[in-house]
């Protein structure tokens, strides 16, 4: 519910100059609270917090903004003193006792601003509103909106031009730029190029698109022949290398929270060489005419693109290597899609050394593996001491491969004190190259043998290497991780209201009987801590809190993730928040409190993998507190290894306890569901999990949701990717099992069009509404058995899945 009315009021903040803070010493406030439905006073009219109650059902941005509107004094537009010009209230239809929803407001108590009877508004009721049963309380004069009035979509243009226009302001509170090109016209852009290829201002371009987006037909609305502009650039002319460039006119930002969101439709009909990039060029001052750019995105082949990208993160998060757009350097890296994956072996040719991602290659460790022979490594078997850990075995290799299996001299390459690493991603696999006839490579210690080659990312060695081959030792993206071993607190502090607080323990006899980090057979000889508060004592609304140290993003975009794992043997009413601090500067010893989620409810039976997505601008720290509920409790919340990254949190994840027994006892083709979830862009889809006895698939179905009607069917350049999670306690040192596609023009129609007109019905939601799922799509023989026992992929039983939905344009933030 928080992130629903946070959204709303993101919505009054970019359409209208209406906006909201915290109260600090205020009179006069909102108090939202979670009541018995949905209502709100009228206006201004109690002091000492004016109740708005955002109920049970009532969970929608719509209804939020509905209920805001009337605190900030909107009357039901069916109140409207003209209303009768409009709409017919049929009062024998009306439910007795709610008639006075339908009484009409004197043009002495609200005016309308001048603005036209709007059925399209969000403050209407619906046509079965306070129905009797007998049938509609509403009647349309216009009979063509008698199913628009009770729309569950947004404010309408007139509730914010009324708005606006009740509060005497017109300009909005966040800024926005719109730009259609109508008429023929640039809105103040400007143009310049390099080369033979420019932007041009067109109607419609022969191989697509061959009218604009503005007046595409949409809902019933024509454009009757309207002829729209829109911007192209046609590759088919110039020279490789050249550009175009289309600018913005310069923009000033008017909010502290230092975000903001392009959006726009392109349309792609080049070359898969060809590449849109999204730069920002920001200025320190008006004198400054140049200012500095910062790449932000890119379109171009967007599966392997994604997978670059992910690629790339994984190296920032685990080790002191980062990456950046080439500027005018002379060496550089030129990723391209050619024939097979391939790089050379070190910094070897100047201006655009290629490093090959080509069809079959879009994989995470290939990309792992291809860019550090670009950093300087050679295959981990090509080493100097290699016949002690592994044999070759030339009788099996195909004719004219023996090169990739050369040792490599100590004088060219050296170890660093790193030793043989089975699990290097730089290690080919036992059949790499065969003629077939057998394995080229045989180690030496067999319970290896099926290890080397592994196809999940760069391994712990791999890292300790690389930051000694390149002097380093700190990450490029900040992250901290406590396992809370041997008893240390890693320099967290404790406080309390009250008489409950987090102890250091070894376990709770209420459970968790152990540690996360060293679940029962993993570490017989060792006992681990974590960090517990025990409920059952104190009294209700009494807290703990649980504070990190404060830390301060290294990079740019102000994503992090908080990931740990709890347990919860208290009361269902016991609250577990997770909030920020954040500080101003190094004097700010207060900061300020976001709330950023919250764990509540049943109690859990195993370990349970969270995470928090976070977005922390400045030096912050993170704040565990324990809230006493209403209930008894026996015994309380529980955390371990805790791991805070500059990286984006897995979208939707799914645990699944016992995994093992339930893999080989269920019946073939089982399926466990996650939950409805929304992609950041707004569609809906879950995630399966499918048991085939010896092996899990993992399937995506997208769903139907509240926000259809506003999205671009088909759902086509989103990239999905599974995860099964390595539970290796310290994220740096995870190894995870990984595999993407992206939704394709090449798929079947059905797979990505929306749901609810292609689909099947599957469910009817806590609404009460009917929801429709396309296809299950996904990998059906993605984890074997056998490749469980392998890392942490199980631990304390459990197995987590994850599934990531990415937008085109995020591929790129």
């Amino acid at each position: 519910m928080h992130g629903i009315i946070l959204r709303a009021l993101d919505q009054f903040r970019l359409k209208s100059c209406i906006d909201f803070k915290q109260r600090d010493a205020e009179e006069y406030y909102l108090s939202i609270q979670k009541l018995n439905g949905c209502f709100s006073s009228i206006g201004r009219v109690n002091p000492n917090g004016q109740v708005l109650s955002i109920g049970e059902g009532c969970e929608y941005v719509h209804t939020v903004e509905h209920e805001m509107l009337h605190a900030l004094g909107f009357y039901h537009e069916q109140s409207r003193y003209d209303r009768d010009d409009y709409v017919t209230i049929v009062t024998d239809n009306i439910l007795k006792g709610k008639e006075h929803n339908f009484n009409k407001v004197a043009s002495d108590t609200s005016t309308t601003h001048g603005t036209p009877y709007d059925y399209m508004s969000v403050m209407h009721y619906s046509n079965d509103a306070f129905t009797n049963g007998n049938g509609s309380t509403i009647i349309t004069i216009d009979p063509t909106f008698q199913n628009v009035i009770g729309q569950k979509l947004e404010m309408s243009y007139y509730d914010v031009q009324e708005l606006n226009l009740l509060y005497k302001c017109n300009s909005t509170i966040a800024f926005n730029m719109y730009c259609g090109f109508s008429n023929g016209t640039l809105c103040e852009m400007n143009r310049c190029s390099q080369g033979n290829i420019s932007w041009e201002l067109v109607t419609q371009v022969i191989s697509g698109p061959s009218s604009d987006h503005t007046t595409l037909p949409s809902g019933g609305k024509n454009y009757n022949g309207e002829v729209g502009y829109f911007m192209h650039v046609n590759t088919a002319t110039g020279q490789e290398g050249d550009t175009a460039q289309l600018e913005t006119q310069r923009m000033t930002l008017k909010r502290d929270c230092h975000i903001q969101c392009l959006q726009f439709y392109y349309y792609h009909s080049g070359d898969e060489s060809d590449v849109l990039n999204i730069w920002i060029r920001e200025f320190e001052n008006e004198q400054d005419s140049t200012g500095t750019r910062r790449l932000m995105g890119q379109i171009t082949g967007l599966h392997a693109k994604g997978i670059i990208l992910r690629a790339l993160d994984q190296f920032r998060l685990k080790s002191c290597i980062d990456f950046k757009p080439r500027d005018a350097e002379e060496f550089y890296i030129s990723i391209k899609k050619l024939d097979g994956c391939y790089s050379y072996v070190g910094r070897t040719i100047a201006n655009g050394q290629v490093l090959s991602i080509g069809a079959g290659c879009e994989h995470v460790h290939m990309v792992e593996h291809e860019i550090l022979h670009a950093l300087g490594f050679f295959h981990e078997q090509s080493r100097y001491d290699r016949d002690d850990y592994v044999t070759i075995v030339w009788n099996n290799i195909l004719e004219g491969t023996d090169h990739n299996f050369g040792m490599v001299g100590s004088d060219v390459s050296t170890t660093h004190r790193t030793p043989y690493d089975y699990w290097s991603v730089m290690h080919s696999s036992k059949y790499a190259f065969t003629n077939g006839n057998g394995p080229t490579i045989i180690t030496k210690d067999p319970k290896f043998q099926n290890v080397i080659g592994q196809s999940l990312e760069m391994s712990y060695y791999d890292v300790l290497e690389l930051n000694r081959l390149y002097n380093c030792d700190s990450t490029i993206a900040f992250n901290m991780y406590c396992g809370f071993s041997t008893g240390t607190m890693c320099r967290m502090d404790r406080c309390s209201q009250g008489d409950i607080r987090w102890e250091l323990v070894t376990q709770v006899i209420t459970g968790p009987f152990s540690d996360h980090t060293t679940q029962p057979g993993e570490s017989k000889d060792y006992i681990g801590y974590f960090m517990h508060v025990n409920t059952a004592t104190g009294q209700e609304g009494e807290t703990a809190q649980l504070e990190t140290q404060r830390m301060t993003p290294k990079r740019d975009f102000h994503i992090q993730c908080l990931q740990f794992y709890y347990y919860h043997s208290g009361d269902e009413s016991d609250v577990l928040n997770i909030w920020i601090r954040e500080f101003e500067n190094e004097q700010d010893s207060t900061g300020t409190r976001r709330l950023m989620g919250q764990i509540t409810g049943s109690q859990t039976s195993h370990w349970r993998l969270h995470h928090v997505s976070l977005k922390a601008s400045k030096s912050f720290q993170v704040v565990f507190e324990a809230q006493k509920g209403a209930g008894l409790a026996s015994g309380g919340f529980s955390v371990d290894d805790i791991n805070l990254y500059e990286t984006e949190c897995p979208h939707l994840p799914l645990q699944i306890d016992d995994f093992e027994r339930v893999l080989k006892t269920s019946f073939y083709g089982s399926r466990r569901y996650s939950s409805r979830q929304y992609s950041s862009e707004g569609y809906a889809y879950r995630f399966a999990v499918i048991f085939y006895k010896r092996y899990a698939g993992v399937f995506m179905q997208l769903l139907s949701g509240d926000y259809d009607d506003q999205l671009e069917w088909p759902c086509l350049g989103r990239q999905m990717t599974f995860q099964m999670l390595d539970q290796t306690p310290n994220i740096q040192q995870q190894m995870s099992k990984q595999r993407s596609f992206t939704t394709s023009v090449n798929d079947p129609s059905a797979w990505w069009s929306n749901p609810r007109e292609t689909g099947t019905q599957l469910f009817v939601d806590e609404n009460n509404q009917a929801v429709y799922g396309g296809p299950l799509i996904g990998f059906r023989y993605f984890v074997y058995l056998e490749e469980t026992q392998d890392r942490e992929f199980l631990k304390g039983e459990s197995a987590v899945f994850a599934l990531n939905f990415q937008g085109g344009m995020q591929q790129g933030a």
